[in-house]
């Protein structure tokens, strides 16, 4: 069976991949993109897809459930950001965009160092 939320992942650039093993058992599978722009690698979004599952209790059936994680940098030290089951692809990927530019976070990796000190001042931050 197609499912159309990993159809539109993949549309969108997510590679997918399979769970490593530190992963949680009942996640299912995983994808991934970089974001970019013409100064940097700023961050990745991942994609866990836990499984359909049936409450052991009540019967009750639950559609597979997708988390975006995110991790940024903030002077050297890893912030860690997830949105939960709920969120569309564009509202994670707008949010997660939104707050690397206010909260001024590092990039991952710098193409040209010379171009971010330029444009990207810090002020001893």
């Amino acid at each position: 069976m197609i499912n159309l939320f990993d159809e539109e992942l993949k549309e969108r650039g997510y590679v997918e991949f399979k769970p490593g093993p530190l992963d949680h058992s009942e996640i299912e599978t995983k994808f991934q993109k970089r974001f970019d722009d013409e100064i940097g690698k700023k961050y990745f979004i991942t994609v866990d897809k836990w499984r359909a599952l049936t409450h052991p209790y009540t019967g009750e059936k639950f559609d597979p459930g997708y988390e975006f994680t995110t991790q940024f940098t903030f002077c050297g030290n890893p912030v860690n950001i997830n949105c939960f089951s709920g969120w569309n692809i564009e509202e994670a990927e707008n949010k997660i965009e939104e707050m690397w530019q206010k909260c001024m976070f590092d990039y991952y990796e710098v193409f040209d160092k010379n171009e971010v000190e330029r444009r990207v001042p810090r002020d001893g931050i």
